[in-house]
């Protein structure tokens, strides 16, 4: 069983970053810039974080899944800060997407 964590404390060994597939992770103004516009999908004038796999589902385009860490991390956006694993509102299809993910591409799940 794979247990939540909060991404505001130290991550647990437990941690596989499944917050990094959700889709639509959507960027504020203000972060555009840092980000760089090639990572991000604009949609109506909205900002959302990338996937590597563009448009289909998949991994944030900043997971390294290999390390299963954000290459940004001490600068991600505040919808990567404030989600919680522990209160998403359907957290097993989530994993159960990363992991199809992650076996697809040969990695540990």
């Amino acid at each position: 069983m794979v247990k939540p964590a909060v991404c505001n404390f130290p991550k647990k060994k437990y941690c596989f970053n499944y917050c990094c597939y959700i889709i639509e992770k959507k960027v504020k103004k203000r972060e555009i810039k840092r980000l760089d516009l090639e990572n991000l999908v604009e949609n109506n004038g909205k900002y959302y974080l990338k996937s590597k796999t563009f448009p289909s589902f998949g991994p944030c385009v900043f997971l390294d899944e290999e390390n299963r860490q954000c290459s940004i991390y001490s600068r991600r956006p505040q919808c990567c800060k404030s989600y919680d694993c522990i209160t998403s509102p359907n957290p097993r299809n989530l994993i159960e997407e990363a992991r199809y993910s992650r076996k697809k591409m040969g990695l540990d799940v």
